[in-house]
């Protein structure tokens, strides 16, 4: 009898855990994102860069707040802060301050996507 409640638990326990959004604290978001990562992919509204325009992009984060950017060989440098109850990453450099709603944070993927005025980007990150 008890049998036959445990398959659709199990079920309703699965969809739970693949639909739900893991929510990071800070220390737990800076504990994934402190590492070096590189570009593999920018959509930018909707339509992908080919990987021959994309170019060798690389992004390091460090505890303190801070990055370094690689873009197409120029190098810069911002601040970078996490809010968690957005769970937006926020950004401040040369081009400005910017929101990144972070959409995939793992060891080894991160997925973000930026609106501003020039459009919607989303960006497909590998750990370096």
């Amino acid at each position: 009898m008890k049998s036959k409640y445990l398959l659709p638990l199990f079920f309703i326990l699965l969809a739970q855990s693949l639909l739900g959004q893991t929510k990071f604290s800070r220390e737990e978001f800076s504990s994934l994102i402190c590492e070096k990562w590189k570009v593999t992919e920018l959509v930018m509204d909707g339509m992908k860069v080919p990987d021959a325009e994309l170019g060798e992009n690389s992004i390091e984060f460090d505890m303190k707040g801070t990055y370094e950017v690689l873009e197409q060989g120029e190098a810069y440098a911002g601040t970078w802060s996490f809010q968690s109850d957005t769970q937006e990453l926020l950004t401040d450099d040369r081009d400005g301050k910017e929101r990144h709603k972070i959409i995939k944070l793992t060891e080894v993927d991160l997925i973000m996507e930026v609106i501003d005025p020039n459009g919607t980007f989303k960006i497909t990150l590998k750990r370096i």
